[in-house]
């Protein structure tokens, strides 16, 4: 029930709150990011446009992350990260970026890898020798949110379920 109220509370909100009211971009780091006509929700958007965007990593990647650098990024999500890290690394460093959600990466690989110093992957990373043998396959499942979701794994023997 709770779901459907967040649902439908994204769904009024896209209707009633004209897209005009965010900046073209905002600058997180220097990496400036495209806000306005994005898919983000209003919640993601007013996250971004306030710069409260996983403050946190955003000042550990400052601290870890050097110019020519060689970046693996798990868990791209938007793409602010490897955005943020793009203007450290520089031309001389490179970064591969990975996220589960397909949507996720078709979004931001068309931002994201103009200057040809990232490459957006949609995929998934862990611990292989932890991958259970029976599992072959794998899915995003949308939770309706910009940014949530799970990854949900097909058994070799068993057909995948269809959408």
């Amino acid at each position: 029930m709770l779901k459907k109220l967040y649902t439908l509370r994204r769904e009024i909100l896209k209707k009633i709150v004209p897209e005009i009211i965010w900046p073209k971009t905002v600058d997180f780091e220097g990496a400036i990011v495209p806000l306005r006509s994005m898919p983000y929700s209003f919640g993601v958007k007013k996250i971004l446009f306030q710069k409260n965007y996983e403050t946190s990593e955003r000042f550990l990647i400052k601290d870890a992350v050097k110019h020519g650098d060689h970046v693996l990024e798990l868990g791209g999500s938007i793409g602010i990260m490897a955005a943020i890290m793009q203007e450290i690394v520089g031309s001389d460093g490179k970064i591969v970026t990975v996220e589960a959600s397909k949507n996720l990466t078709e979004t931001s690989s068309k931002w994201l890898e103009s200057k040809g110093i990232i490459k957006v992957v949609t995929g998934i990373g862990f611990p292989v020798w932890q991958v259970p043998s029976q599992f072959e396959n794998f899915d995003f499942i949308d939770d309706g949110n910009s940014l949530g979701g799970n990854v949900v794994f097909y058994e070799k023997s068993k057909p995948k379920p269809k959408p």
